[in-house]
């Protein structure tokens, strides 16, 4: 396989590998709004164990750290998100 094939693999399972996320955290919140305010703790529980469980994944190179940073800014926004929801559901 020549290196541009091999590159153009990579970009591609990459690809993949984001929208899956993205529809991964679409259903996660979904599924987690839906059952407010009281489940809000266990969903940011949840997505700071994906956090914890990317960098892992990093810091053991099965995930490149492109990919690795792009799924952590979305999950701290995420996060973000989940915690203004929580609060504003608590008022």
């Amino acid at each position: 396989m020549s290196e541009e094939n091999r590159s153009s693999n990579v970009l591609a399972v990459t690809l993949v590998v984001a929208v899956a996320f993205q529809i991964f955290l679409s259903v996660l919140i979904l599924n987690e709004l839906r059952a407010l305010p009281g489940k809000m703790p266990a969903a940011i529980n949840k997505m700071e164990a994906f956090v914890n469980e990317v960098e892992g994944q990093a810091r053991s190179r099965k995930l490149d750290a492109s990919t690795a940073e792009e799924f952590l800014v979305r999950a701290e926004a995420l996060i973000g998100h989940l915690v203004a929801a929580r609060s504003i559901s608590m008022k």
